[in-house]
């Protein structure tokens, strides 16, 4: 059920503008996973999940935009914070363009700290890759996992924005306070076979076996 836009803004800058008063350099990695339903068909929908991996003492807070028409999200089921839960874990739809979600602890009755610091249950699955102009950020394995959806035939999981207007964060410093951190986001495909397939996108049957370097039967 979507929300309305001050709650869910009032809940994020609790945790992401409160929380994070004290100014320290700090960072935050996010992907979005991504497996379609046809293993090397990218147009053929799937399902998503989003990981993330934090330093100092843990990930406080967080929150990130998909493009909406490119998400499926139940709020009800959808959350999937491990290790530990957060106290708080909402989302929304904003201007029928991107979904919000945000996901963080309240520190009541104390911060909850290592989320994101290497004892989550995510592992790399063996197949992974970088989606085409996204970064790599490196391994996930042992990273907490946030939320998780799916996604329709003809789209992809798409990160909504730029900069602190596509995902904001906080983590925890030694002292258990919450403070600013800068997110680095990617997306990663999960079942492609092989690279070249990406290469392939909107390219025909004929051209497609050609790249793989494989003759091309007569028709």
């Amino acid at each position: 059920m979507n929300r309305t836009y001050v709650p869910l803004r009032a809940t994020a800058l609790v945790l992401l503008a409160c929380l994070g008063a004290q100014v320290q350099a700090a960072s935050v990695s996010l992907t979005v996973d991504v497996t379609f339903n046809t293993p090397g068909d990218i147009h053929s929908g799937g399902t998503w999940i989003t990981v993330a991996k934090a330093d100092e003492s843990g990930l406080a807070g967080i929150s990130y935009n998909f493009v909406v028409a490119t998400v499926n999200f139940d709020p009800v089921t959808g959350f999937d914070v491990k290790p530990p839960s957060f106290d708080v874990a909402v989302s929304a739809i904003f201007s029928g363009t991107f979904r919000q979600i945000v996901e963080g602890d309240d520190l009541f009755p104390a911060p909850v700290l290592g989320v994101g610091l290497g004892g989550g249950p995510y592992v790399d699955p063996p197949s992974v890759m970088i989606a085409p102009g996204n970064s790599n950020l490196g391994s996930f394995t042992g990273a907490a996992t946030l939320a998780r959806g799916t996604f329709n035939s003809g789209v992809i999981p798409t990160w909504h924005g730029t900069g602190t207007g596509r995902a904001d964060a906080n983590v925890f410093n030694s002292a258990g306070q919450a403070i600013q951190a800068s997110v680095q986001t990617t997306v990663r495909y999960v079942n492609i076979p092989e690279p070249a397939t990406i290469v392939l996108l909107g390219i025909g049957g004929c051209a497609a076996i050609v790249l793989r370097r494989m003759s091309c039967p007569a028709t």
